[in-house]
């Protein structure tokens, strides 16, 4: 009987016991658990801001970076997040105050006060626009190859070559009529050494920009002009023409002229004193039938 009365207070303590110690483990499995979670969930919060620092860290713009700074205020990328937006708010100010500009050299200015990769390549591109409206407003063999030679990857690279394409064309075209050009100024100006106006009237257009001195005149305007240009004491006048001429292709209007420049020497007869030679800059446009367009003629 006290041998069973034993057992049983033995087999108590032992239940006990092994209640004592599945509590022990049921308490250290949950603790476990608790900080394997709270583990888990502190790994990805820091890798949600890891992933946001990474978007925003190399960010041009301001407001991008606040964010960051307001989701994650405690992170440890606060301290770069707030140099980066001092930064970036210091570069966005100074563009907004040029970035409309009509300068280069606000853009070079800017470039040289602030290396920055990024607005560089905008300082860039706003100078490739600017040298590209010049050229716009002047299109000339001479304003396109500038802004080949400054801008070899420009924007506007096709569009420059294309011109200079329609540029060559025309000095073909050009060169092609020099021949009948040089042969018309003859005839023009054989005309007006003889004063022989039914020769010259069929050689100008109808609608002149200038002869000699005078704007816009009419065909009778001329007639008029030459007539008060020659005294009786004049028995000859004659011009020497060069034997090549140099003819460009330009726009008049909506349709192409012909341009060409030169000198010419004027030689006299007469039967009394005075002068005998004169020299001249001949500047002249001819239109696409090579009818005179103008005619100005300076004192050389």
């Amino acid at each position: 009987m006290k041998d069973q009365k034993e057992n049983k207070k033995t087999e108590k303590k032992s239940r006990c016991v092994l209640g004592k110690i599945l509590i022990a483990v049921l308490f250290f499995a949950m603790g476990a658990a608790g900080g394997y979670y709270y583990a888990q969930y502190e790994n990805r919060d820091q890798q949600m801001c890891d992933d946001a620092w990474e978007k925003v860290a190399d960010s041009y713009n301001s407001n991008d970076l606040r964010r960051f700074l307001e989701k994650f205020p405690d992170s440890k990328y606060q301290k770069l997040a707030k140099e980066r937006l001092n930064k970036v708010v210091l570069l966005e100010n100074a563009w907004a105050d040029v970035c409309n500009s009509s300068k280069t050299t606000d853009f070079i200015d800017f470039m040289n006060r602030y290396s920055d990769a990024h607005y560089e390549n905008l300082c860039q591109g706003k100078i490739d626009s600017l040298d590209w409206d010049r050229v716009q407003q002047d299109v000339s063999l001479e304003s396109v190859n500038y802004y080949l030679e400054v801008h070899p990857n420009g924007k506007y690279l096709a569009e420059a070559q294309l011109y200079i394409e329609q540029f060559n064309q025309a000095a073909e075209l050009a060169e092609s009529k020099s021949g009948d050009i040089r042969q018309k100024m003859q005839e023009v100006f054989a005309a007006i050494g003889s004063n022989d106006m039914e020769t010259l009237m069929p050689l100008l257009a109808d609608r002149m920009e200038i002869f000699i001195s005078k704007p816009h005149p009419t065909k009778a305007e001329v007639k008029e002009m030459m007539q008060r240009m020659y005294s009786s004491h004049i028995q000859a006048c004659s011009f020497d023409i060069p034997s090549h001429l140099n003819i460009k292709l330009e726009k008049n209007g909506e349709s192409q002229a012909f341009a060409t420049h030169f000198l010419t020497r004027q030689h006299i007869v007469r039967d009394n004193e005075g002068k005998t030679e004169d020299m001249y800059v001949v500047d002249a446009l001819l239109d696409e039938e090579l009818k005179i367009i103008s005619l100005k003629l300076s004192k050389k």
